[in-house]
């Protein structure tokens, strides 16, 4: 049961294979409960919409579908929780972690990879109340991004530093800056290794759509886009 795009995959047999383009796999699992007849539990319940909230930024991001609210609003009511302070509190919480975790857990603790003709592309994501917290460490981050791209041979390495406040990004990169910064229409900050980029929430709807033209520009097929 998933709610991510599918890649190559091969089965020796039929299998039972469940994938919606909704926000979150808890809203899926929520129609199964439907299906099968069976009441939610609350503390299933406030599991589920904890997943979703955190999934959707609060129902802010582009992959959050009127399924989504639907589902927020139901959950919300069984787990007796408001959504907006459910969700802030989630993230309030998620955010005392970031200043302690080690740069290279924070960095691939959601995390993928993308192969686009010859580059090799990793991009991790962290979505936060407090993105303050995490900037401060960007040498560092950076300097992890550097050894994790050389070990992994990594063309460029994207790090996404999601604010759900302002609903921006400030994504830092290694590898390829330039070609970033131009694809994504925004300078380079001093640094010379990041952007911030207003609006821009989403790995899977809108930085995953920019990787080829992102790979074209480092190619130098400018006639490409």
């Amino acid at each position: 049961i998933d709610h991510h795009r599918i890649a190559d995959v091969y089965t020796s047999k039929p299998i039972m294979f469940r994938a919606d383009p909704v926000g979150c796999t808890g809203t899926i699992i929520t129609g199964l409960y439907h299906e099968a007849g069976v009441s939610i539990p609350r503390e299933a319940a406030g599991l589920m919409l904890a997943g979703l909230l955190i999934d959707t930024l609060i129902l802010r991001s582009p992959t959050c579908t009127t399924r989504d609210e639907r589902v927020a609003a139901e959950l919300a009511a069984i787990a007796g929780e408001d959504i907006e302070q459910f969700g802030q509190e989630l993230f309030t919480a998620a955010a005392a972690e970031l200043a302690e975790k080690p740069a290279e857990t924070l960095i691939t603790a959601d995390f993928k990879e993308f192969t686009v003709g010859e580059v090799k592309f990793a991009v991790g994501t962290v979505e936060t109340a407090s993105p303050a917290t995490i900037e401060k460490r960007s040498e560092e981050l950076l300097s992890t991004m550097h050894r994790i791209a050389q070990e992994r041979n990594y063309t460029s390495f994207l790090f996404m530093i999601v604010d759900i406040i302002n609903m921006r990004c400030h994504l830092l990169i290694w590898g390829g800056e330039k070609a970033v910064a131009d694809a994504l229409r925004v300078p380079l900050e001093p640094d010379g290794h990041s952007v911030i980029v207003d609006g821009l929430v989403s790995r899977k709807k809108q930085l995953a759509p920019q990787l080829p033209r992102i790979e074209a520009l480092i190619a130098g097929r400018t006639g490409a886009l």
